[in-house]
Order: structure tokens, then C-alpha cells, then sequence
């Protein structure tokens, strides 16, 4: 019996100092938190305590449910005793801080869970609840979209129209009118297949169109190279629709704020505008 008396006493000991921190003389201990003891989630956020959001001056005792407030509880599967624990938190800072963010009551209790187990209740709640409102609206569009193709199932998404406008073939960059004037600035390094071939189609079929290539930086047999590897049309520079010119002096003399090549000019009624290259 003596002995046994002995182990007993040792073990209430132990037991109580399972959760006392442990100091060892000359190694330095982390501080144990004892919210890990019943919130290890909320502990590991960095918390010490769990301050409750309900304060001393209100008594869960005293409040009476009304008959909206009832029946908000059983909207929410909540319980009496939860339903005014939600009541007394949104009159405090729950109210101001998460009023107009459409959370549930289900949602402000487990916010302010007062342990992980009463967390995970609230979780659970709040999954299945929402697991029937996600079924519900799948099972509902599903049913729309079935109505709504069975009422139109002869009626095209897209009505018949003429497609030709908008065919690549026909897509035109630039539209010129009779007598407009073309200037392009450009140097021999720029990249400009891509806007030459539908430029010199549009000056073919336009009367009175011309195009004066101002070429930069570049020697006569430099410009005539250019116009070679770029198949500029001797049909069209000899009857003078298209020109290769020195393009120095008369883009100095451009009064504009931003001038970087290649730039394009038209030239209509006395007057003259940029060409968007973008949209070539």
C-alpha cells in the first residue's frame, strides 16, 4: 500500500507539471502558449489569447429572442444560446467591422470561435449549408440551359449576314480618293513589305494617287538598291505614281513636336495628316 500511495503521489507530480514550462539552468526555453493548449490553429497565427468579443457588461441570461430572431436561429440551424451570442457580438466591434461584407451568422461565430472545436462546429455548419446552396444552382442553371435550348433550338445563335466586308482579302488599311498625296519618311533599315503591298494596291486602283517615297540617310545607289530588294514597280515610278527621293531636308523642315520614322503623310484639300502604320 505504501508503495502504491507513493506512485500515486508521483503521479499527480508529473501531471501537473506536464504543462509547466520547462527551465534548464543555462539553455534559453521558448515560452510555451497555452491558447495551443485548446486553439492550436489560432496559436499559430502568432496569438497568446483569444480575447472574446462579447464584454462583462452583457448577460446572455437576460436577452429574450424575439420572434425574428427565432427565426433567424432555425434559418441557420443555430441553437438558442448561439443565435444570442451572434446577437451580442454584432453590437459590438463584429458589427462595425463585418456589417455590409453579407457575411451569416454562422460566419460571425466562427470568426469569433472561442476554441478550435467550436470552430470546426461552426465549419461544418457553414460547409453543408453551403454545399446544398452549390448544388441548388448548378441543378438550376443545368435546367435553364436545357429550357432555353429546347425553346430556341431553331433559332441560329448568329443571324445570316454577308461575311464579304470583313474577309482578309478585302480588308483595306488605308481608302485614298482621287488626287490625295502620300509622303513616307522611312530609312533603308525599316521593315516595310507589309505596309508597301496593300499601299501600292490602293494607289493602282485610285486615280491621280501618288506616293513619294523619302528615303533617309541614304545615297543614290543606296536608294536604288532599296527600291530593288523592296520590288518597288518601274511601271509606277516611270509614269511618276511612285518617287524615290532624298527625304533629309524636307523632314527637318516639318513643323511637328514628335517626328520619328518611318512616318507616313496625307496629303487631301490642302491639308495633311498622319497615316496610322498600325494598321497595316
Amino acid at each position: 500500500m505504501m508503495h502504491k500511495s507513493i506512485l500515486i503521489s508521483l503521479l499527480c507530480v508529473v501531471s501537473g507539471t506536464s504543462h509547466a514550462e520547462l527551465n534548464i539552468p543555462g539553455i534559453e526555453t521558448q515560452r510555451i502558449n497555452a491558447l495551443a493548449s485548446t486553439d492550436k490553429t489560432l496559436a499559430q497565427t502568432g496569438l497568446s489569447i483569444n480575447q472574446d468579443d462579447i464584454t462583462h457588461d452583457q448577460d446572455a441570461n437576460k436577452l429574450v429572442l424575439t420572434e425574428t430572431q427565432l427565426h433567424e436561429a432555425t434559418v441557420w440551424e443555430l441553437t438558442q444560446d448561439e443565435e444570442k451570442r451572434y446577437i451580442q457580438l454584432m453590437q459590438n466591434r463584429s458589427g462595425l467591422q463585418y456589417r455590409g461584407l453579407h457575411l451569416t451568422p454562422i460566419d460571425i461565430l466562427g470568426i469569433n470561435a472561442r476554441s478550435e472545436t467550436e470552430r470546426d462546429h461552426f465549419a461544418m455548419l457553414s460547409a453543408r449549408q453551403e454545399a446544398q446552396k452549390v448544388s441548388k444552382n448548378i441543378a438550376w442553371n443545368n435546367a435553364f440551359y436545357k429550357a432555353y435550348n429546347q425553346l430556341f433550338k431553331d433559332i441560329p445563335v448568329v443571324g445570316e449576314f454577308d461575311v464579304t466586308p470583313y474577309a482578309p482579302s478585302n480588308y483595306k488599311p488605308v481608302t485614298l480618293q482621287a488626287n490625295d498625296t502620300l509622303y513616307w519618311f522611312i530609312k533603308p533599315e525599316h521593315a516595310v513589305k507589309t505596309v508597301l503591298l496593300p499601299l501600292i494596291e490602293a494607289l493602282q486602283s485610285t486615280p491621280n494617287t501618288k506616293l513619294n517615297l523619302m528615303l533617309l540617310g541614304a545615297d543614290n545607289i543606296e536608294i536604288q538598291q532599296w527600291a530593288n530588294l523592296n520590288q518597288i514597280s518601274r511601271e509606277l515610278v516611270a509614269n511618276g505614281q511612285i518617287t524615290l527621293n532624298h527625304g533629309e531636308l524636307a523632314f527637318e523642315t516639318l513643323n511637328m513636336k514628335q517626328k520619328t520614322t518611318p512616318l507616313m503623310l496625307l496629303a487631301r484639300n490642302n491639308a495633311s495628316s498622319i497615316v496610322d502604320l498600325g494598321r497595316f
